[in-house]
C-alpha cells in the first residue's frame, strides 16, 4: 500500500524536502495522517510541477497550481508510478477533487477515504477542506472504509 497526498498552495521559499515544503494546515494535516497509516518510504506528494515525489525529496519552490496551470496529467504521472514500481500498488489518495481526478486514472486499486460518498466517507456537502480535516484526526492510525 501507498499513500498520495495532494500538494498545497503555501509554500517555502527555499529548496527543501517536499514534506517540508507545504507549509498549509491542509497538507500538514494530510501528511499527518498518512504518516499515521504509513511510513514515509510509502508516502509520495502529487505535485502539480514535479509530479509524484517522496516526502524526503529536495524540491525548488515553484508558483504552479492545479486549479490556474494543468501542467500534470495522468499519463506523467502513469509513467512516473510505473518507473517508481507502484503502479500496481494499492493507493490510498488523500487531498482535493482536482489531483484525486488525476490519480484515480493511474493506480488500479485506488481508495480516496475523505472523499465524497459513495466512493468515499464524507457525507454531501461535507467535503471541504474543513470536513476532510476533522475526519482526518478523527481516523488517525485507521484507514475508514465506506458504508456498503
Amino acid at each position: 500500500m501507498i499513500v498520495v497526498i495532494a500538494c498545497g498552495d503555501k509554500k517555502a521559499d527555499k529548496a527543501m524536502p517536499a514534506a517540508s515544503m507545504y507549509q498549509g494546515k491542509y497538507f500538514n494535516d494530510c501528511l499527518r495522517y498518512a504518516r499515521s497509516i504509513a511510513t514515509d518510504n510509502k508516502i509520495f506528494i502529487m505535485s502539480a510541477k514535479y509530479g509524484l515525489v517522496r516526502t524526503t525529496r529536495v524540491i525548488e519552490p515553484y508558483n504552479i497550481t492545479m486549479k490556474k496551470q494543468h501542467a500534470l496529467t495522468a499519463a506523467m504521472l502513469q509513467q512516473q508510478a510505473r518507473a517508481l514500481r507502484i503502479y500496481n500498488d494499492q493507493c490510498i489518495f488523500i487531498g482535493g477533487t482536482p489531483y484525486r481526478l488525476l490519480a484515480q486514472q493511474v493506480f488500479k486499486d485506488f481508495y480516496a477515504p475523505f472523499s465524497k460518498a459513495p466512493n468515499g466517507i464524507m457525507p454531501e456537502g461535507a467535503c471541504r477542506m474543513g470536513y476532510q480535516r476533522q475526519a482526518m484526526n478523527l481516523h488517525i492510525g485507521v484507514i475508514p472504509r465506506r458504508q456498503q
